[in-house]
């Protein structure tokens, strides 16, 4: 079920350009760490990224602040 609910993907445009530069600085660091590392797999680099630090989110990593509103979420119900 979960898996089958993460093959749907949205693309469109922002006009954020702090999304932008986020999104670029994430490519980059991918780019970097892929060269570094050309054993690690996607799922390596997916853990990678989820632990960098991200100024849209007040330099949270998306790990942390994924585990935040989980935890938040598990305290509603």
């Amino acid at each position: 079920m979960e898996l089958h609910q993460m093959l749907a993907v949205g693309i469109g445009a922002t006009s954020s350009r702090r999304v932008l530069g986020s999104l670029n600085e994430l490519q980059f660091l991918s780019r970097d760490l892929i060269n570094e590392r050309p054993e690690f797999d996607l799922a390596r680099l997916a853990a990678a990224i989820a632990e960098t630090p991200c100024s849209l989110i007040k330099y949270e990593s998306p790990k942390s602040m994924t585990m935040a509103l989980l935890h938040n979420r598990s305290l509603d119900h």
